[in-house]
């Protein structure tokens, strides 16, 4: 059947009308494109398109509707996975949301146990300090102690060997003159003889033993006794069981007593500032991971905005171009291939 030529009137709305149907014929043709199909069905598809899309709705015979109606259920599978792609992508969306929710969850306990952690940390090496102060206050008043205490034996062991020297001359004084004065103002200087005692010490001093009455001989008897005495207690000085050293005794203990608390002190800290980094490392890698789970999230948010935009795409695109042809009359003859201008 023979179609007339169109008009010179009308070419240009025939022409823009041609370009119309084909573009569809194109755009259903991207569609079938899109789907999951062996190449030889593809292809045999593809080529059919204008041949029965290209139709009048009235004239198509059942081999063209059928064929129209393997393309809508091709379309159909298609826009099948594209709403599953939606869903997919939902899902996707709403776990990362989820996951980052409870990312958020933990690294806001994990900031709270650091800054716990760093607190405690700060606290122990307070302590620290404080203990070390006072125990380097203690290791110096100790080394002065010491110090005080080995001079005081030095100068007890000077004296005692004085007064053990002054002992024994109580029987030898030498007999020349001034010799009893000078050994009498000696013993005076170690021990505290009495103004009135000091004369009767000098003629018993000047005495020699056998000549010695009884009163120069308790007086050379207690004069003998105080020096033996002051002799004993710088004994003890130098033994370092006199109540001073016990004093430095003492507080050798004090000062281990703090070096103990000083080593326990370091500890706690130690622990307490390996426990801060440990936990600073945790938020550092709580950090990261809240920020890779944005990151997913905001691809996840694309992913479904990508999923709609191809829906919307293929429904505005390919399936309404067929939905269009599908139901509309097929343009004039003269825009359709001829082969399909004869079947018509």
């Amino acid at each position: 059947m023979a179609f007339k030529r169109a008009s010179s009137a009308s070419a240009s709305s025939t022409a823009k009308r041609s370009r119309t149907v084909a573009d569809s014929f194109d755009t259903v043709i991207e569609g079938l494109s899109q789907a999951e199909l062996p190449a030889a069905v593809r292809k045999t598809l593809c080529s059919i398109v204008p041949y029965c899309l290209g139709v009048p709705t009235e004239q198509r015979h059942r081999f063209q509707s059928e064929a129209i109606e393997r393309i809508e259920g091709v379309f159909a599978t298609v826009v099948g996975s594209l709403e599953q792609c939606i869903e997919a992508a939902q899902l996707a969306k709403q776990k990362s949301e989820d996951d980052a929710l409870a990312q958020k969850a933990e690294l806001e306990q994990m900031s709270s146990m650091a800054q716990t952690r760093r607190d405690e940390a700060k606290a122990q090496k307070l302590a620290l300090a404080a203990v070390a102060q006072e125990f380097q206050a203690s290791k110096k008043a100790l080394g002065k102690s010491k110090e005080q205490q080995e001079l005081r034996r030095i100068e007890a062991a000077g004296k005692k060997s004085q007064l053990e020297g002054l002992a024994l001359e109580l029987d030898g004084v030498p007999s020349e003159e001034g010799a009893a004065e000078t050994f009498t103002a000696r013993v005076c200087e170690h021990l505290e003889i009495p103004e009135s005692v000091r004369p009767a010490l000098v003629i018993a001093a000047s005495q020699a033993p056998a000549s010695r009455d009884s009163s120069s001989c308790a007086v050379v008897q207690q004069v003998r006794e105080l020096l033996s005495g002051c002799a004993s207690e710088l004994s003890l000085v130098i033994a370092g069981t006199d109540s001073e050293a016990q004093g430095v005794e003492s507080a050798e203990k004090e000062h281990a007593v703090l070096a103990e608390q000083q080593v326990k002190a370091a500890r706690r800290y130690t622990e307490a500032a390996d426990a801060a980094a440990s936990a600073q490392r945790e938020l550092e890698m709580s950090e990261r991971a809240m920020a890779d789970l944005r990151e997913a999230a905001k691809a996840a948010e694309e992913a479904l905005e990508e999923a709609f935009a191809n829906r919307d795409l293929f429904a505005q695109g390919p399936l309404e171009a067929l939905v269009t042809l599908r139901g509309c009359c097929a343009p004039s003859a003269e825009t359709l291939p001829c082969d399909v201008a004869v079947m018509a």
